[in-house]
């Protein structure tokens, strides 16, 4: 199965909105398609769940989970949208719909499709108690085909009371790191030609967000909480304007020699040039969109990663 046709056949949100079920059987649903399973995970005992999640992260991770199931179970389309914020008691926190030509295959993937989910995403939830106090509750491993639980899954940010924690990285091999990641501004044809002719009125565009991104890779452990501050070997920013299609492409560049990865560095670089696209080009359009900030690639550390090679 292609990447593409794989992203056509998933839906995946992360949203404060309620969740709707009919929707979800509705984006799942294909001529093809014998059985529709949908899950839904609903708040119970307590007043009120608290999710936090970092949100392209967890989109990404989701997305990522939804087409290895598509795949493993021969499934026609899964979608699932995941609540961040305060779900109150009998709402549903998380749905899960797949379809599927026959009954088996849709319900093996739905099963694995949520127990994936609930261990690999990093989404975070506190239980609201009696007396106005709270509780992180523990991040559940995935079962594996025996049963049992695969300790190593476990949500390797929160410590063993349910608190986010900065991972300890020490024990980690020290090996060269490197990540790309992009950002696309999107705004009018006009804007972006300004951009392009250096007719911005504060000035050229380009150059400012370049060292912009340069400078805020090197504080990423200083802005993401959870983040290690590393010593970064080198930053590269580039950014492109296509006038006609009115967007500015930003790339940004990271490498380091490390226990830990350069991901974050990289994105951080792109966020923050694409910010100030934003406030450079402000004073001829308010409606300029940062339309996506994501990972291309990263290698070094345990395995290498890039974008479209994803199951």
């Amino acid at each position: 199965m292609g990447a593409a046709s794989a992203r056509a056949r998933t839906h995946v949100r992360v949203t404060r909105e309620p969740l709707s079920t009919e929707v979800l059987a509705k984006l799942v649903s294909r001529p093809g398609a014998g059985a529709i399973v949908i899950f839904q995970g609903v708040t119970r005992e307590v007043a009120h769940l608290d999710y936090e999640a970092y949100l392209p992260m967890a989109e990404e991770r989701i997305a990522s989970i939804a087409r290895a199931c598509l795949a493993s179970h021969s499934l026609q389309a899964v979608a699932v949208e995941h609540r961040v914020g305060r779900v109150a008691l009998g709402e549903a926190s998380v749905v899960v719909a797949v379809s599927a030509a026959h009954r088996r295959q849709a319900f093996a993937g739905a099963s694995e499709a949520i127990d994936e989910i609930k261990a690999q995403a990093p989404i975070w939830k506190r239980e609201a108690l009696d007396g106005g106090a709270h509780r992180w509750v523990d991040g559940i491993a995935a079962p594996q085909a025996g049963g049992g639980r695969v300790s190593d899954r476990r949500l390797t940010h929160l410590d063993s009371s349910g608190q986010a924690h900065m991972v300890d990285v020490s024990r980690k091999e020290v090996t060269e790191r490197r990540a790309r990641a992009m950002a696309t501004v999107r705004m009018s044809p006009a804007s972006a030609a300004a951009i392009a002719a250096g007719d911005a009125p504060k000035g050229e565009v380009l150059g400012t967000a370049r060292l912009a991104g340069i400078s805020a890779a090197k504080q990423a452990g200083q802005l993401i909480p959870l983040a290690h501050p590393i010593g970064l070997t080198s930053v590269d920013v580039s950014a492109n304007v296509d006038a006609a299609a009115g967007t500015v492409e930003i790339i940004s560049e990271v490498h380091a020699v490390a226990r830990t990865g350069v991901e974050m560095e990289a994105m951080t670089a792109c966020a923050v040039a694409a910010l100030t696209v934003y406030d450079m080009v402000k004073g001829l359009e308010r409606g300029v969109e940062i339309e996506r900030v994501v990972l291309l690639e990263k290698t070094g550390g345990r395995s290498d990663w890039r974008r479209g090679e994803e199951p």
